[in-house]
């Protein structure tokens, strides 16, 4: 993955000069809006394992719902504690 750099210029220069200076010293200026960040790079071989486990198991209809997901994660954190709910 490249190294991104965020410069913002100091008071009293202006983005142009302060991009005209960058390209002086051969420095690449990229629009953040063009910059997509391919998160994969970042990825361990355990997570594609994963990944492509999960995308198996969608196509055979193996689907957990979020909201059983979310609701067992309340119980198990109110599991032994009492709730008063109006």
């Amino acid at each position: 993955m490249e190294n991104t750099l965020i410069i913002k210029p100091p008071k009293g220069i202006s983005l142009e000069n302060a991009k005209a200076a960058l390209l002086n010293l051969n420095f690449e200026i990229i629009n953040h809006s063009d910059m997509y960040y391919d998160f994969s790079d970042d990825l361990s071989e355990e997570d594609l394992h994963l990944i492509e486990i999960s995308k198996q198991q969608a196509e055979m209809g193996m689907l957990v719902d979020s909201a059983d997901v979310h609701r067992k994660a309340r119980e198990r954190k109110y599991e032994n504690k009492m709730v008063y709910t109006s």
